[in-house]
């Protein structure tokens, strides 16, 4: 697939997110997930099942693989998230993020960003590989993004099948060589309208509601994604699905 790289749905909100990421990496007790901690939740649980079709719990408990996909995916969109950023910064006039800014910190360990690598940013490490391979993901981000993307500890690396995202996956010693050429923009985003704890998580509701380029007269779709207490301190399992139009 080549087509442009969507704006991620990460990066309209990311010099809050990037400083959320660093801030958050102590469990929240039910009582009090930050609305904005909620909403990063959704946003990235949303945008896998949309480009990766992977919906949460029945697609990642007993399929390591499928945690491995989400956690590639995952990886790379932050990083593309923080190239935005950067790019913007510059657009602006602004000073650049600092460089001990990660992509993201989970469970107390901070991503940087040299952990993800472009192939424009590092072209002699893509030497002999196609020039379908866009991004390298260390086995440390790739163990990291699965923690903050499902939920899981990846506790055996391995590469996973191609799937219409992704082409076919290399693993060698030190990490993930992958094939994603770039995604167009997803017809709907997830609007939050509810936070509800349950036992030791939460239920986030709200609509899917149409961005440009879809039917502006399209009734809203509903969705649900519940949360529950991932593999490490302050991670989330999650479980997303939608509902038909009300």
């Amino acid at each position: 697939m080549h087509i442009a790289y969507r704006i991620p749905f990460f990066f309209r909100i990311s010099a809050a997110c990037l400083a959320l990421a660093v801030l958050c990496v102590m469990p929240c007790r039910a009582a009090d997930l930050p609305r904005q901690e909620a909403e990063r939740i959704l946003q990235d649980t949303y945008i896998i099942a949309g480009y990766v079709g992977l919906n949460g719990e029945s697609d990642y408990a007993g399929k390591p693989q499928n945690v491995i996909l989400a956690a590639l995916f995952g990886a790379f969109d932050a990083k593309m998230a923080y190239v935005f950023e950067q790019d913007r910064r510059k657009e602006a006039g602004e000073k650049p993020l600092p460089a001990s800014t990660p992509l993201f910190t989970v469970a107390g360990r901070a991503l940087a960003p040299s952990q993800v690598l472009l192939r424009s940013e590092t072209p002699d490490m893509f030497k002999g590989l196609s020039e379908r391979y866009t991004a390298f993901i260390s086995r440390e981000a790739l163990e990291l993004s699965a923690l903050r993307y499902t939920g899981h500890a990846v506790t055996r690396h391995t590469a996973p099948e191609g799937t219409e995202f992704f082409g076919n996956v290399i693993l060698n010693d030190t990490g993930y060589f992958v094939c994603i050429d770039g995604l167009g923009d997803l017809p709907q985003e997830p609007g939050l309208r509810q936070v509800t704890p349950i036992d030791g998580g939460f239920t986030l509701r709200g609509e899917l509601l149409q961005v440009m380029g879809g039917d502006e007269n399209a009734k809203p779709k509903h969705f649900q994604l519940v949360l529950t207490p991932g593999d490490a301190p302050g991670t989330w399992k999650r479980q997303y699905a939608e509902t038909p139009d009300r």
